[in-house]
């Protein structure tokens, strides 16, 4: 049996990490009452729920550039569409990231399930994949634009880690317990030889 390509192998050890850290922060935002939940935590994305919901959508815009299967992409970029990048204000009610799902048991099984789908797909590329060639792709606003294919996989799971982060600001300033998500930790946790 060949052996598994260096980069390959980071980037599926990034897709794996990436479902067991996602689990770790469901896990502590399980027990948090639903008020709390959604409410107005300072988040870029007002809420714990927004935020979540962001992560999702955001892995919905990307994992179509690497399928090359854009079927009902359009329902997901919507979001950035009524988006101007600022902050939800203080005092808003409501942000438009916290409608795409709004059953918490829903949107955890959503995260968990796209997250595997990255595991699966990585999995499927072949030995000899190009990780340094390029992809091009049209970003949210309809634009096209080209990025290599190494750093477009790592800036996918870069990115859920950047707003888990976010969220346990959020998780503290509820005065709850944050998960551990360290990738060494993760690394450690495992019986598999990862890195």
């Amino acid at each position: 049996m060949a052996s598994q390509s260096p980069s390959k192998k980071i980037v599926l050890n990034l897709a794996r990490y990436n479902l067991w850290a996602h689990q770790q922060l469901l896990a502590a935002v399980s027990p948090i009452p639903d008020e709390s939940y959604r409410a107005n935590t300072g988040l870029v994305f007002r809420s714990i729920h927004g935020t979540l919901n962001h992560i999702l959508l955001s892995d919905k815009v990307w994992y179509p550039r690497f399928t090359n299967n854009y079927e009902n992409n359009d329902e997901v970029t919507q979001f950035w569409k009524l988006s101007s990048n600022e902050p939800v204000p203080k005092d808003a009610k409501y942000s438009h990231w916290e409608t795409y799902i709004q059953n918490r048991e829903e949107l955890s099984n959503a995260l968990q399930e796209q997250a595997q789908k990255w595991i699966n797909h990585v999995a499927s590329l072949p030995e000899a994949f190009d990780f340094s060639a390029s992809i091009t792709y049209p970003n949210t606003l309809g634009v096209y634009t080209t990025k290599n294919i190494l750093l477009s996989y790592i800036h996918v799971f870069n990115h859920c880690t950047h707003h888990r982060g976010q969220i346990s600001a959020g998780i503290t300033s509820l005065g709850f317990r944050t998960p551990v998500m360290d990738l060494l930790y993760y690394v450690s946790s495992t019986e598999e030889t990862q890195f």
